[in-house]
Order: C-alpha cells, then structure tokens, then sequence
C-alpha cells in the first residue's frame, strides 16, 4: 500500500496525538461507504491494520476485505481545518 499523505495533514494529525484512523462509513446508496478519518479511536475498529508512516500511526479498517493501493489524506478547509482521506484516489468506496 502507497500512503501519501500532504504536509498539513500530518501537522493536524501531529496536533491530534499523532494517530489517524482511516475506516468505512455506514453504507448507503447500494453499499457505497465514504471513508472517514479520526484522530480518536472510532467504536469499531475490529479487524483494523496498523501501519507506520514517518512518525505517524495510522490505523486502518480494510473495506470488503482489502486494503487500498494508494492511500491519500489531505486536509481541507480554510477556517477550520479537517481531515480527508482518498481510498485509491476515491472519496468513497463500494
């Protein structure tokens, strides 16, 4: 898996005690999940991968079983600031 994750994204994950969770939202819309992202533990993170990148631990929660290829957190926003994660460059996944 390719992690590419922007240098504000890790200054706010850094800020938040320097773990991301990467994990599927509920389904809607015929099983689309988007991904969401946290610097808390979310409730249900079973069956969850943890992976190291520069400092960060970065836990995620496979969809349908698989990990993505490329993993991207950006941030977004100007006033407030939030985290963004793109599985295999998607905001979703199926």
């Amino acid at each position: 898996m390719e992690l590419r994750i922007s240098r504000e994204a890790r200054r706010l994950i850094a800020e938040g005690g320097g773990k991301l969770y990467v994990y599927p939202g509920m389904a809607c819309c015929g099983g689309t999940r988007y991904v969401k992202t946290s610097t808390h533990p979310p409730q249900d993170m079973a069956g969850g991968r943890a992976v190291e990148f520069d400092g960060i631990g970065i836990w995620i929660k496979p969809a349908n079983g698989a990990l993505p290829e490329v993993l991207e957190v950006e941030t977004r926003g100007r006033r407030r600031q939030k985290l963004e994660a793109y599985w295999n460059g998607l905001a979703f996944v199926v």
